[in-house]
């Protein structure tokens, strides 16, 4: 069924975007708020869907005939009546040459697109005239000239058949992924050229660590599958607001049942809260307590110190007693030794004198 032609339109309306728009990266994706304005919209099925922001992905998050594209542009438009419908155009990008993500360990260095490639998209460029944002929360503003033209980028003037989409009904790829979202996905790709292309690619990629900015492919779950001509029109109706007025009370079943779930969402959040904070209350006690536990302050040394230290006391004392005796024997015997000498001294000194005299008398 992807080849078959269409069967039906999708009426839009787009004025040429002059800016300044605000380029923001957010949650890993390149992000422009456009609910400010009133830009254009889309009219499907007798209701019109004003655009409300443009997100870009890379790689892209549909695969077509099992091939990804490395860009993906989503132009993202909202139900006139109710918030919780919504519908995207998506608009797959396709390079002669598929990017690869920077790599993360060397500078990086951002090279301008050469506006003398090979399929150079002059109404993409609007969205690269300045070095796109990468990291998240940064942004950059683009000063458009001539202006962003939707229109191009839904169709291809050049190009025939550049206006089929597929149609299917699904969900958002970002949460809270409710299952309200109409797609219309261009069947062929837009064309750009490779350094414009990687120029957005290296932003998303340094936003997600080189992964990508992509949902995985979710299962078909037997949906419908449709064909449509995106068509321009001059004129898109509004059709009137016969709705309930607006006010602090729900108007409908569904705004009760959602305004109870709120109600409940908030008083469970509150709850998990508060259990939360008492968990880590108690994991903290435990804590101190198993610390205690296991910290055990050093017993206080006995009286006299350990027995090592007594030994050494001992060993010392020992020495110490030693010593002493030996000094005093030392002095003992120098003492005895010299009063032995006088001694001997003086009876050599009497025998030597007896000697003379009796050597005399004779």
């Amino acid at each position: 069924g992807l080849a078959l032609p269409p069967s039906q339109f999708l009426d839009y309306h787009y004025v040429n975007i002059t800016g300044p728009l605000i380029l923001k990266a957010v949650g890993g994706m390149l992000t422009a708020d456009m609910s400010g304005y009133r830009w254009g919209g889309v009219s499907y099925n007798g209701n019109f869907y004003p655009l409300q922001s443009m997100i870009i992905h890379g790689p892209a998050e549909h695969l077509i005939n099992n091939f990804r594209n490395p860009l993906e542009i989503q132009l993202v438009h909202r139900s006139y009546h109710t918030s919780a419908e919504n519908l995207i155009i998506s608009v797959p990008v396709w390079s002669e040459t598929i990017p690869e993500a920077p790599n993360a360990s060397l500078p990086y260095t951002y090279e301008p697109p050469n506006p003398f490639e090979v399929d150079f998209n002059k109404n993409l460029q609007q969205l690269i005239s300045v070095q796109p944002p990468n990291e998240d929360g940064s942004e950059v503003e683009l000063y458009l000239n001539p202006g962003l033209d939707l229109a191009a980028l839904i169709e291809t003037p050049a190009a025939p058949d550049s206006g089929a989409y597929f149609n299917y009904r699904g969900s958002l790829t970002s949460p809270p992924c409710l299952d309200t979202t109409t797609w219309f996905v261009r069947r062929a790709s837009l064309v750009a050229g490779s350094s414009q292309v990687k120029a957005l690619a290296d932003a998303l990629f340094q936003l997600t660590g080189s992964q990508g900015s992509y949902r995985d492919v979710m299962p078909w779950n037997n949906r419908f599958l449709n064909i449509y001509r995106l068509r321009y029109a001059s004129i898109l109706t509004i059709p009137a607001d016969n709705g309930l007025p607006w006010g602090p009370n729900p108007r409908t079943d569904g705004e009760l049942e959602a305004h109870k779930l709120a109600e409940m969402a908030h008083d469970k959040a509150s709850n998990s809260a508060r259990y939360v904070e008492d968990f880590a209350r108690r994991l903290r006690r435990a804590d101190d307590a198993f610390a205690r536990a296991l910290y055990r302050p050093p017993e206080p040394p006995p009286p006299g110190g350990s027995a090592l230290d007594r030994d050494l006391r001992y060993q010392a004392t020992v020495r110490g007693v030693r010593d002493a005796i030996n000094t005093a024997a030392r002095d003992v015997q120098e003492t005895v030794d010299a009063t032995i000498r006088d001694q001997a001294t003086q009876v050599y000194r009497a025998v030597s004198h007896l000697h003379q005299e009796a050597k005399d008398m004779i």
